[in-house]
Protein backbone atom coordinates (compact mmCIF):
# COMPACT_ATOMS: atom_id res chain seq x y z
CA UNK A 1 0.00 0.00 0.00
CA UNK A 2 2.91 2.32 -0.63
CA UNK A 3 3.57 4.95 -3.23
CA UNK A 4 4.28 2.64 -6.13
CA UNK A 5 1.12 0.58 -5.72
CA UNK A 6 -0.98 3.70 -5.29
CA UNK A 7 0.68 5.41 -8.24
CA UNK A 8 0.19 2.38 -10.48
CA UNK A 9 -3.51 2.22 -9.67
CA UNK A 10 -3.92 5.92 -10.42
CA UNK A 11 -2.02 5.61 -13.71
CA UNK A 12 -4.13 2.65 -14.86
CA UNK A 13 -7.27 4.56 -13.92
CA UNK A 14 -6.20 7.59 -15.98
CA UNK A 15 -5.38 5.35 -18.96
CA UNK A 16 -8.78 3.72 -18.63
CA UNK A 17 -10.52 7.09 -18.63
CA UNK A 18 -8.62 8.19 -21.72
CA UNK A 19 -9.53 4.94 -23.47
CA UNK A 20 -13.18 5.42 -22.52
CA UNK A 21 -13.15 8.97 -23.87
CA UNK A 22 -11.67 7.75 -27.16
CA UNK A 23 -14.28 4.99 -27.38
CA UNK A 24 -17.09 7.49 -26.80
CA UNK A 25 -15.80 9.64 -29.64
CA UNK A 26 -16.00 6.60 -31.91
CA UNK A 27 -19.38 5.34 -30.76
CA UNK A 28 -21.24 8.65 -30.60
CA UNK A 29 -21.89 10.41 -33.92
CA UNK A 30 -21.19 14.09 -34.33
CA UNK A 31 -24.85 14.97 -33.97
CA UNK A 32 -25.16 13.23 -30.61
CA UNK A 33 -21.93 14.80 -29.39
CA UNK A 34 -23.16 18.22 -30.42
CA UNK A 35 -26.17 17.69 -28.15
CA UNK A 36 -23.77 16.94 -25.29
CA UNK A 37 -21.78 20.04 -26.05
CA UNK A 38 -24.95 22.11 -26.10
CA UNK A 39 -25.75 20.95 -22.57
CA UNK A 40 -22.18 21.61 -21.40
CA UNK A 41 -21.83 25.26 -22.42
CA UNK A 42 -20.95 27.83 -19.78
CA UNK A 43 -23.93 29.94 -18.81
CA UNK A 44 -24.03 33.02 -16.59
CA UNK A 45 -26.79 35.31 -15.37
CA UNK A 46 -26.45 39.06 -14.75
CA UNK A 47 -25.77 39.82 -11.11
CA UNK A 48 -25.24 36.17 -10.13
CA UNK A 49 -21.73 35.13 -9.12
CA UNK A 50 -21.10 31.50 -8.17
CA UNK A 51 -17.80 30.14 -6.92
CA UNK A 52 -17.59 26.35 -7.18
CA UNK A 53 -14.90 24.02 -5.87
CA UNK A 54 -14.60 20.25 -6.08
CA UNK A 55 -12.04 18.22 -4.17
CA UNK A 56 -9.10 19.85 -2.46
CA UNK A 57 -6.98 22.39 -4.31
CA UNK A 58 -7.04 20.46 -7.59
CA UNK A 59 -6.98 16.98 -6.05
CA UNK A 60 -10.13 15.00 -6.77
CA UNK A 61 -9.76 11.43 -5.56
CA UNK A 62 -12.80 9.30 -6.55
CA UNK A 63 -11.68 6.64 -4.05
CA UNK A 64 -12.65 9.00 -1.23
CA UNK A 65 -15.66 11.11 -0.34
CA UNK A 66 -15.48 14.09 -2.70
CA UNK A 67 -16.44 17.49 -1.22
CA UNK A 68 -18.26 19.88 -3.54
CA UNK A 69 -18.89 23.45 -2.35
CA UNK A 70 -20.69 26.43 -3.87
CA UNK A 71 -20.79 30.07 -2.81
CA UNK A 72 -23.63 31.94 -4.50
CA UNK A 73 -23.71 35.74 -4.38
CA UNK A 74 -26.60 37.83 -5.68
CA UNK A 75 -25.51 41.29 -6.83
CA UNK A 76 -28.81 41.99 -8.57
CA UNK A 77 -32.00 43.56 -7.19
CA UNK A 78 -34.15 40.45 -7.71
CA UNK A 79 -34.60 37.20 -5.85
CA UNK A 80 -32.75 34.32 -7.49
CA UNK A 81 -34.48 30.97 -7.21
CA UNK A 82 -33.33 27.73 -8.79
CA UNK A 83 -32.46 24.09 -8.37
CA UNK A 84 -28.81 23.06 -8.20
CA UNK A 85 -27.87 19.74 -9.80
CA UNK A 86 -24.78 17.73 -10.70
CA UNK A 87 -24.77 15.69 -13.90
CA UNK A 88 -22.49 13.33 -15.81
CA UNK A 89 -23.51 12.80 -19.47
CA UNK A 90 -21.37 9.71 -20.13
CA UNK A 91 -23.09 7.35 -17.68
CA UNK A 92 -26.19 9.46 -17.11
CA UNK A 93 -25.54 10.20 -13.44
CA UNK A 94 -27.50 13.07 -11.90
CA UNK A 95 -27.64 14.33 -8.32
CA UNK A 96 -30.17 16.87 -7.11
CA UNK A 97 -28.68 19.19 -4.48
CA UNK A 98 -32.00 20.89 -3.80
CA UNK A 99 -33.54 24.31 -4.23
CA UNK A 100 -31.52 27.47 -3.67
CA UNK A 101 -32.88 30.92 -2.80
CA UNK A 102 -30.54 33.92 -2.81
CA UNK A 103 -31.95 37.30 -1.79
CA UNK A 104 -30.57 40.53 -3.31
CA UNK A 105 -27.23 41.53 -1.81
CA UNK A 106 -26.72 38.25 0.06
CA UNK A 107 -24.67 35.07 -0.29
CA UNK A 108 -25.56 31.44 0.24
CA UNK A 109 -23.33 28.42 0.70
CA UNK A 110 -24.26 24.97 -0.60
CA UNK A 111 -22.10 22.01 0.42
CA UNK A 112 -22.30 18.40 -0.68
CA UNK A 113 -20.26 15.22 -0.32
CA UNK A 114 -20.48 12.72 -3.15
CA UNK A 115 -19.30 9.25 -4.12
CA UNK A 116 -17.98 9.74 -7.66
CA UNK A 117 -16.07 6.60 -8.57
CA UNK A 118 -17.98 6.22 -11.88
CA UNK A 119 -17.96 9.89 -12.84
CA UNK A 120 -15.78 10.90 -15.80
CA UNK A 121 -17.19 14.42 -16.13
CA UNK A 122 -19.09 16.65 -13.74
CA UNK A 123 -21.33 19.58 -14.68
CA UNK A 124 -22.97 21.81 -12.10
CA UNK A 125 -26.18 23.52 -13.22
CA UNK A 126 -28.49 26.02 -11.55
CA UNK A 127 -31.87 25.83 -13.26
CA UNK A 128 -34.61 28.42 -12.80
CA UNK A 129 -38.30 28.06 -13.51
CA UNK A 130 -37.90 28.46 -17.27
CA UNK A 131 -34.23 28.44 -18.18
CA UNK A 132 -30.71 27.66 -16.99
CA UNK A 133 -29.25 30.41 -14.80
CA UNK A 134 -25.71 29.09 -14.46
CA UNK A 135 -23.62 26.13 -15.61
CA UNK A 136 -19.98 25.13 -15.21
CA UNK A 137 -17.87 22.03 -15.68
CA UNK A 138 -16.10 21.01 -12.49
CA UNK A 139 -12.67 19.44 -13.20
CA UNK A 140 -12.89 15.92 -11.83
CA UNK A 141 -10.08 14.24 -13.81
CA UNK A 142 -7.19 16.43 -12.73
CA UNK A 143 -4.49 13.75 -12.72
CA UNK A 144 -3.54 14.59 -9.12
CA UNK A 145 -4.05 12.24 -6.22
CA UNK A 146 -3.36 11.77 -2.53
CA UNK A 147 -0.04 9.95 -2.22
CA UNK A 148 0.27 7.36 0.52
CA UNK A 149 3.76 8.52 1.60
CA UNK A 150 2.90 12.22 1.82
CA UNK A 151 1.31 14.02 4.76
CA UNK A 152 -1.16 16.70 3.68
CA UNK A 153 -1.88 19.95 5.48
CA UNK A 154 -4.92 22.08 4.59
CA UNK A 155 -4.40 25.83 4.93
CA UNK A 156 -7.76 27.58 5.40
CA UNK A 157 -7.63 31.23 4.40
CA UNK A 158 -10.11 33.52 2.63
CA UNK A 159 -7.39 35.92 1.51
CA UNK A 160 -6.34 33.75 -1.42
CA UNK A 161 -2.70 33.44 -0.42
CA UNK A 162 -0.87 30.14 -0.12
CA UNK A 163 1.16 28.96 2.85
CA UNK A 164 4.73 28.03 1.96
CA UNK A 165 5.96 25.42 4.42
CA UNK A 166 9.71 24.64 4.33
CA UNK A 167 10.41 21.47 2.36
CA UNK A 168 6.82 21.01 1.21
CA UNK A 169 6.11 19.50 -2.21
CA UNK A 170 4.60 21.78 -4.79
CA UNK A 171 2.73 19.06 -6.72
CA UNK A 172 1.25 15.79 -5.44
CA UNK A 173 2.31 14.04 -8.64
CA UNK A 174 6.01 14.22 -7.68
CA UNK A 175 6.18 10.62 -6.54
CA UNK A 176 9.93 10.38 -6.91
CA UNK A 177 10.51 13.57 -4.97
CA UNK A 178 8.19 12.40 -2.20
CA UNK A 179 10.02 9.10 -1.96
CA UNK A 180 13.39 10.81 -1.87
CA UNK A 181 12.46 13.39 0.76
CA UNK A 182 10.83 10.99 3.22
CA UNK A 183 13.30 9.72 5.77
CA UNK A 184 14.23 9.95 9.42
CA UNK A 185 12.54 13.35 9.75
CA UNK A 186 9.16 11.92 8.78
CA UNK A 187 7.14 11.89 5.60
CA UNK A 188 7.18 14.46 2.87
CA UNK A 189 4.48 17.09 3.23
CA UNK A 190 2.29 19.08 0.90
CA UNK A 191 0.23 22.12 1.83
CA UNK A 192 -3.14 22.57 0.12
CA UNK A 193 -5.25 25.72 0.23
CA UNK A 194 -8.98 26.12 0.77
CA UNK A 195 -11.37 28.94 1.63
CA UNK A 196 -13.64 28.78 4.63
CA UNK A 197 -16.77 28.05 2.58
CA UNK A 198 -15.08 24.92 1.22
CA UNK A 199 -14.77 23.27 4.65
CA UNK A 200 -17.31 20.39 4.58
CA UNK A 201 -20.08 19.71 7.07
CA UNK A 202 -18.80 16.20 7.76
CA UNK A 203 -15.30 14.95 8.70
CA UNK A 204 -15.30 12.31 5.94
CA UNK A 205 -13.42 14.34 3.29
CA UNK A 206 -11.10 15.79 5.96
CA UNK A 207 -9.70 12.33 6.74
CA UNK A 208 -7.39 12.75 3.72
CA UNK A 209 -5.65 15.54 5.67
CA UNK A 210 -3.21 14.97 8.48
CA UNK A 211 -3.33 18.62 9.56
CA UNK A 212 -5.46 21.75 9.18
CA UNK A 213 -3.90 25.19 9.63
CA UNK A 214 -5.67 28.46 10.42
CA UNK A 215 -3.66 31.65 10.15
CA UNK A 216 -3.53 34.38 12.77
CA UNK A 217 -6.51 36.66 12.63
CA UNK A 218 -8.93 33.89 11.67
CA UNK A 219 -12.42 34.60 13.02
CA UNK A 220 -14.95 32.19 14.45
CA UNK A 221 -17.70 33.45 12.15
CA UNK A 222 -15.80 32.27 9.04
CA UNK A 223 -17.26 28.78 9.59
CA UNK A 224 -20.76 27.87 10.67
CA UNK A 225 -21.69 25.45 13.43
CA UNK A 226 -21.80 22.41 11.14
CA UNK A 227 -18.33 23.16 9.78
CA UNK A 228 -16.79 23.65 13.22
CA UNK A 229 -18.48 20.43 14.29
CA UNK A 230 -16.87 18.53 11.41
CA UNK A 231 -13.44 19.98 12.27
CA UNK A 232 -13.87 19.07 15.95
CA UNK A 233 -14.92 15.50 15.10
CA UNK A 234 -12.00 15.20 12.68
CA UNK A 235 -9.62 16.18 15.50
CA UNK A 236 -11.18 13.59 17.82
CA UNK A 237 -10.63 10.94 15.14
CA UNK A 238 -6.90 11.66 14.89
CA UNK A 239 -6.45 14.99 13.09
CA UNK A 240 -4.11 17.78 14.15
CA UNK A 241 -5.27 21.40 14.09
CA UNK A 242 -2.87 24.38 14.13
CA UNK A 243 -4.38 27.67 15.29
CA UNK A 244 -3.10 30.94 16.73
CA UNK A 245 -3.14 31.20 20.51
CA UNK A 246 -5.09 34.49 20.40
CA UNK A 247 -8.02 32.90 18.58
CA UNK A 248 -9.94 32.42 21.83
CA UNK A 249 -13.36 32.44 20.13
CA UNK A 250 -12.35 29.63 17.78
CA UNK A 251 -10.91 27.58 20.63
CA UNK A 252 -14.11 28.05 22.63
CA UNK A 253 -16.18 27.04 19.59
CA UNK A 254 -14.08 23.88 19.14
CA UNK A 255 -14.54 22.98 22.80
CA UNK A 256 -18.27 23.44 22.43
CA UNK A 257 -18.45 21.44 19.18
CA UNK A 258 -16.17 18.59 20.21
CA UNK A 259 -17.87 15.38 21.39
CA UNK A 260 -14.92 14.80 23.77
CA UNK A 261 -13.71 17.29 26.40
CA UNK A 262 -9.94 17.01 25.84
CA UNK A 263 -7.01 18.06 28.01
CA UNK A 264 -6.05 21.43 29.45
CA UNK A 265 -2.92 21.85 27.32
CA UNK A 266 0.82 21.33 27.67
CA UNK A 267 3.50 23.76 26.52
CA UNK A 268 6.06 22.28 24.11
CA UNK A 269 8.58 24.56 22.36
CA UNK A 270 6.44 27.18 20.59
CA UNK A 271 3.24 25.14 20.75
CA UNK A 272 0.64 24.70 23.43
CA UNK A 273 -0.80 21.25 22.73
CA UNK A 274 -4.34 20.28 23.70
CA UNK A 275 -5.04 16.58 23.17
CA UNK A 276 -8.63 15.85 22.20
CA UNK A 277 -9.63 12.26 21.54
CA UNK A 278 -7.01 10.77 19.20
CA UNK A 279 -5.94 14.14 17.81
CA UNK A 280 -4.61 17.43 19.11
CA UNK A 281 -4.92 21.20 18.81
CA UNK A 282 -1.58 23.02 18.46
CA UNK A 283 -1.61 26.69 19.44
CA UNK A 284 1.23 28.78 18.05
CA UNK A 285 2.02 32.27 19.35
CA UNK A 286 4.11 33.85 16.58
CA UNK A 287 2.79 35.19 13.23
CA UNK A 288 2.42 32.60 10.52
CA UNK A 289 2.38 34.26 7.09
CA UNK A 290 4.71 37.23 7.69
CA UNK A 291 8.50 37.21 7.40
CA UNK A 292 8.94 36.89 11.16
CA UNK A 293 6.92 33.68 11.11
CA UNK A 294 9.64 31.65 9.36
CA UNK A 295 10.50 29.77 12.54
CA UNK A 296 6.83 29.00 13.19
CA UNK A 297 6.35 27.67 9.66
CA UNK A 298 9.43 25.48 10.07
CA UNK A 299 8.16 24.01 13.34
CA UNK A 300 4.73 23.37 11.80
CA UNK A 301 6.34 21.64 8.83
CA UNK A 302 8.40 19.42 11.12
CA UNK A 303 5.34 18.58 13.21
CA UNK A 304 3.21 17.74 10.15
CA UNK A 305 5.95 15.48 8.74
CA UNK A 306 5.93 13.39 11.92
CA UNK A 307 2.14 12.98 12.16
CA UNK A 308 0.65 9.49 11.77
CA UNK A 309 -0.83 8.87 8.37
CA UNK A 310 -4.03 7.07 9.30
CA UNK A 311 -7.05 7.97 11.40
CA UNK A 312 -9.26 5.66 13.40
CA UNK A 313 -11.63 5.35 10.43
CA UNK A 314 -8.97 3.72 8.27
CA UNK A 315 -8.61 0.89 10.81
CA UNK A 316 -12.09 -0.26 9.83
CA UNK A 317 -11.02 -0.60 6.21
CA UNK A 318 -7.87 -2.51 7.07
CA UNK A 319 -9.57 -4.96 9.40
CA UNK A 320 -11.06 -8.29 8.36
CA UNK A 321 -14.83 -8.39 8.66
CA UNK A 322 -15.88 -11.33 10.81
CA UNK A 323 -19.29 -12.69 9.92
CA UNK A 324 -21.77 -12.85 12.79
CA UNK A 325 -24.88 -13.64 10.75
CA UNK A 326 -26.98 -16.69 11.59
CA UNK A 327 -27.30 -17.74 7.95
CA UNK A 328 -30.92 -16.70 7.45
CA UNK A 329 -30.27 -14.98 4.14
CA UNK A 330 -28.27 -17.83 2.66
CA UNK A 331 -30.73 -20.41 3.99
CA UNK A 332 -33.70 -18.66 2.40
CA UNK A 333 -31.85 -18.24 -0.87
CA UNK A 334 -31.12 -22.00 -0.95
CA UNK A 335 -34.76 -22.81 -0.15
CA UNK A 336 -36.05 -20.60 -2.97
CA UNK A 337 -33.62 -22.05 -5.51
CA UNK A 338 -34.40 -25.60 -4.36
CA UNK A 339 -38.15 -25.00 -4.55
CA UNK A 340 -38.14 -23.64 -8.10
CA UNK A 341 -35.59 -26.22 -9.21
CA UNK A 342 -37.66 -29.10 -7.85
CA UNK A 343 -40.86 -27.68 -9.34
CA UNK A 344 -39.20 -27.32 -12.74
CA UNK A 345 -37.90 -30.88 -12.51
CA UNK A 346 -41.25 -32.40 -11.56
CA UNK A 347 -43.44 -30.34 -13.87
CA UNK A 348 -41.14 -30.33 -16.85
CA UNK A 349 -38.51 -33.05 -17.10
CA UNK A 350 -40.47 -35.77 -15.26
CA UNK A 351 -43.68 -34.93 -17.17
CA UNK A 352 -41.86 -35.43 -20.46
CA UNK A 353 -40.55 -38.80 -19.31
CA UNK A 354 -44.13 -39.90 -18.51
CA UNK A 355 -45.38 -39.46 -22.07
CA UNK A 356 -46.21 -43.22 -22.31
CA UNK A 357 -48.81 -42.87 -19.55
CA UNK A 358 -52.46 -42.20 -20.31
CA UNK A 359 -53.79 -38.69 -20.41
CA UNK A 360 -55.82 -39.29 -17.25
CA UNK A 361 -52.79 -40.41 -15.24
CA UNK A 362 -50.72 -37.51 -16.62
CA UNK A 363 -53.45 -35.05 -15.60
CA UNK A 364 -53.63 -36.54 -12.09
CA UNK A 365 -49.84 -36.29 -11.78
CA UNK A 366 -49.79 -32.63 -12.86
CA UNK A 367 -52.63 -31.76 -10.48
CA UNK A 368 -50.71 -33.33 -7.60
CA UNK A 369 -47.52 -31.44 -8.56
CA UNK A 370 -49.33 -28.08 -8.93
CA UNK A 371 -51.29 -28.53 -5.69
CA UNK A 372 -48.12 -29.48 -3.82
CA UNK A 373 -46.29 -26.50 -5.29
CA UNK A 374 -49.09 -24.16 -4.18
CA UNK A 375 -48.98 -25.48 -0.62
CA UNK A 376 -45.18 -25.33 -0.49
CA UNK A 377 -45.10 -21.82 -1.95
CA UNK A 378 -47.53 -20.64 0.73
CA UNK A 379 -45.41 -22.15 3.47
CA UNK A 380 -42.24 -20.73 1.92
CA UNK A 381 -43.83 -17.29 1.60
CA UNK A 382 -44.77 -17.30 5.28
CA UNK A 383 -41.26 -18.34 6.21
CA UNK A 384 -39.77 -15.52 4.15
CA UNK A 385 -42.22 -12.99 5.54
CA UNK A 386 -41.23 -13.61 9.15
CA UNK A 387 -37.53 -14.38 8.65
CA UNK A 388 -35.04 -12.03 10.27
CA UNK A 389 -32.24 -10.56 8.20
CA UNK A 390 -28.53 -10.88 8.80
CA UNK A 391 -25.99 -8.29 9.78
CA UNK A 392 -22.18 -8.25 9.58
CA UNK A 393 -20.33 -5.62 11.52
CA UNK A 394 -16.83 -4.70 12.51
CA UNK A 395 -16.27 -2.10 15.21
CA UNK A 396 -13.06 -0.39 16.21
CA UNK A 397 -12.86 1.40 19.53
CA UNK A 398 -9.86 3.48 20.55
CA UNK A 399 -9.46 5.25 23.82
CA UNK A 400 -8.40 8.88 23.59
CA UNK A 401 -8.14 11.93 25.79
CA UNK A 402 -11.59 12.69 27.17
CA UNK A 403 -13.25 9.46 26.03
CA UNK A 404 -13.33 6.71 23.42
CA UNK A 405 -13.79 6.99 19.67
CA UNK A 406 -15.68 4.15 18.01
CA UNK A 407 -16.34 3.52 14.35
CA UNK A 408 -18.00 0.57 12.67
CA UNK A 409 -18.68 -0.98 9.30
CA UNK A 410 -22.16 -2.54 9.12
CA UNK A 411 -23.58 -4.69 6.32
CA UNK A 412 -27.29 -5.52 6.48
CA UNK A 413 -29.00 -8.16 4.34
CA UNK A 414 -32.74 -8.74 4.12
CA UNK A 415 -33.73 -12.40 4.41
CA UNK A 416 -37.16 -12.29 2.83
CA UNK A 417 -40.14 -10.29 1.70
CA UNK A 418 -39.70 -7.39 4.07
CA UNK A 419 -36.93 -4.94 4.80
CA UNK A 420 -34.52 -5.66 7.59
CA UNK A 421 -34.53 -2.95 10.25
CA UNK A 422 -31.33 -2.06 12.07
CA UNK A 423 -31.05 0.59 14.75
CA UNK A 424 -27.75 2.30 15.63
CA UNK A 425 -27.98 4.10 18.94
CA UNK A 426 -25.65 6.14 21.09
CA UNK A 427 -24.35 9.67 21.50
CA UNK A 428 -23.14 11.57 18.42
CA UNK A 429 -24.17 8.80 16.03
CA UNK A 430 -23.39 9.40 12.37
CA UNK A 431 -24.59 6.83 9.86
CA UNK A 432 -23.51 6.81 6.22
CA UNK A 433 -25.02 4.57 3.56
CA UNK A 434 -22.77 2.74 1.11
CA UNK A 435 -24.67 1.10 -1.77
CA UNK A 436 -23.82 -2.59 -2.09
CA UNK A 437 -23.27 -2.22 -5.84
CA UNK A 438 -20.20 -0.05 -5.31
CA UNK A 439 -17.73 -2.91 -5.42
CA UNK A 440 -14.78 -0.56 -5.90
CA UNK A 441 -15.17 0.50 -2.27
CA UNK A 442 -13.88 -2.74 -0.80
CA UNK A 443 -13.04 -2.66 2.88
CA UNK A 444 -9.64 -4.11 2.02
CA UNK A 445 -8.88 -1.44 -0.58
CA UNK A 446 -5.69 0.65 -0.25
CA UNK A 447 -7.66 3.88 0.14
CA UNK A 448 -7.81 5.41 3.59
CA UNK A 449 -10.76 7.02 5.28
CA UNK A 450 -14.48 6.85 4.79
CA UNK A 451 -15.89 4.89 1.86
CA UNK A 452 -18.55 6.41 -0.35
CA UNK A 453 -21.70 7.63 1.33
CA UNK A 454 -24.83 9.56 0.48
CA UNK A 455 -24.66 13.27 -0.25
CA UNK A 456 -25.24 15.87 2.40
CA UNK A 457 -26.71 19.29 1.79
CA UNK A 458 -26.37 22.48 3.79
CA UNK A 459 -27.41 25.98 2.82
CA UNK A 460 -26.24 28.86 4.99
Amino acid sequence: MGVFLRGSAGSLENVGRLALSALLLILFPCGARSQFEESEKKIDSPGLVIEAAIGWDGIVDPARPVPISFLLTNHSDRMIEGRLTLSEPVNGHEVDLGEVFVAPGTSRRVASIQAMEKWYECFATLTGEEDVLWRRELPINTGRQFLEDVNFALFVDDGGRRLQLPGALSDSSLVGAADAMSGATGRSIQCLTAKSWQVPNHPGPLVAMQAIIFREGAVESALNRAQWRSVAEWVCQGGTLFIHAKSEEIIDRLKESSPLPGSAGVQSEEFKIRHVGLGAIYEYSQPLVSDEGASTRKLIAEAVALLPKHHVTSLVEQGDVRSTRDGGTERNRILIVAFFGLYTLLSGVVAILLFRMSQQKSAIYMCIVVAGACVCSGLLGGLLRFSQGDADWLTVTQGGVGGAVQVARIEVLSAGGRNTKVAVSGENVDLQFTPQARRSYSWNSPSKGFPAFTWRLHVA
